[in-house]
């Protein structure tokens, strides 16, 4: 991400939709679980 508040609002995204997130990088997060299109579409 390009800065410290980008990479705060993806994982409070991914943490309110119920994913746990173990890495954020410039274009990428890593999660602790797979992600299926099903839990996406949920969210």
């Amino acid at each position: 991400m390009v800065c410290n508040q980008c990479i705060m609002v993806v994982n409070q995204i991914f943490l309110e939709a119920g994913i746990q997130v173990k890495n954020v990088q410039l274009g990428n997060v890593e999660t602790n679980d797979e992600v299926n299109d099903t839990t996406l579409k949920k969210n």
